[in-house]
């Protein structure tokens, strides 16, 4: 009978699989929990804060993801451009590994 039981289906899921998805929610609750605590620690802590530097830092670190999507939206024309010709060339193999570029410059 046991067989049967592990072979057993609900809705098109394996038994199996709904108790690996039901301990990786599990997980993932806890891990929301745990971002939860350190953003009650960091509100804390910026509560208590005097240090103005930090705290301008801070801001313009809040203030680059507001509203950011993507950073490739962000790069010049002639950055994607390379980024793109770097790809293209490591898809065609024109690559030099680690070890050649440090033998070539004594590194």
């Amino acid at each position: 009978m046991p067989l049967l039981w592990a072979k057993a289906e609900f809705y098109g899921f394996t038994l199996a699989y709904l108790l690996k998805f039901s301990k990786c929610c599990i997980f993932e609750q806890r891990v929301f929990m745990r971002q939860d605590a350190i953003k009650l620690e960091l509100i804390e802590w910026l509560k208590q804060l005097q240090d103005t530097n930090t705290i301008e830092y801070l801001k313009t670190i809040k203030d680059s993801f507001v509203g950011k999507n993507d950073w490739w939206d962000d790069l010049s024309d002639i950055e994607k451009q390379g980024i793109e010709r770097g790809l293209s060339d490591i898809k065609e193999g024109k690559t030099v590994s680690h070890d050649e570029v440090k033998a070539k410059y004594g590194l």
